[in-house]
């Protein structure tokens, strides 16, 4: 383990998604909540960063951390008590000609708004029959290709956006924001810097924070990239992996 003096941690940032929770699994470990309360004792604040908005944030998760802000939609909306202090919509031409592409290579598409997850085309519906756009602001998108289809052609259409694998399909986020643009607000707010972070991540929508971080964590089921770029790399999601490297941290 990278030799890191604990007493420089003030802010612990967690990804949720095969990070905090394992695939499939809805609730935290006792492990997990065991240790993030030790942080807590410790004077640490921990929040979370993610690819979910906070309405789909499980309250469980919220109740455990307590974060006094959410960093969600990968960066693109920030709140402080609820509150937006910080967001970065994806430009509307660009959204339209996305939708635009989807539709004509009939992709399934999803807008995250401020408020929910909108389906706008299914692919499982006849083309001809597309689904109501939304006025909202779109903060992030995901997108489900059909197989064999090339994300390449995509990233090569659209430079103003990044396509990163997830489930079953590409989730799709602006250039201008992520999950480091939320956590250097953050640190504006707390008057700390990077060397005070402590972050945990698995996939490529995290490396920009996993890089920056003080120490910055990778668990052991993330992806080659995110595993490069850690200081460390914990055990595995499922296997609370979290809470055993936690624990091996603040017990030397």
């Amino acid at each position: 383990m990278k030799s890191f003096p604990t007493d420089q941690i003030k802010l612990a940032v967690f990804d949720i998604d095969d990070t905090l929770l394992p695939r499939g699994r809805f609730a935290l470990s006792s492990p997990t909540k065991k240790a993030i309360h030790q942080l807590h004792e410790n004077g640490i604040i921990t929040i979370p960063a993610t690819g979910r908005g906070s309405y789909n944030t499980p309250a469980q998760i919220i109740d455990v951390l307590k974060p006094p802000f959410l960093i969600t939609i990968n960066g693109h909306i920030i709140l402080k008590q609820n509150e937006i202090i910080k967001s970065a919509p994806i430009d509307r031409q660009v959204i339209s000609e996305l939708y635009a592409f989807c539709f004509s290579h009939h992709l399934s598409l999803i807008y995250k708004t401020r408020d929910s997850y909108q389906h706008v085309l299914d692919a499982n519906i006849d083309k001809s029959a597309k689904l109501e756009r939304t006025a909202k602001e779109i903060y992030g998108c995901f997108l489900i290709p059909p197989p064999n289809f090339s994300i390449s052609l995509l990233a090569k259409q659209f430079h103003s956006l990044v396509f990163t694998k997830g489930g079953d399909g590409y989730d799709v986020y602006g250039c201008d924001a992520d999950k480091s643009f939320g956590i250097e607000l953050v640190l504006k707010q707390l008057n700390l810097n990077w060397e005070n972070v402590l972050c945990f991540g698995d996939a490529e929508n995290d490396l920009t924070m996993i890089q920056k971080a003080g120490l910055g964590v990778a668990m052991g089921n993330a992806c080659g990239s995110l595993k490069a770029a850690a200081d460390v790399v914990c055990g595995n999601a499922e296997d609370d992996g979290i809470a055993d490297f936690l624990n091996q941290l603040f017990s030397h």
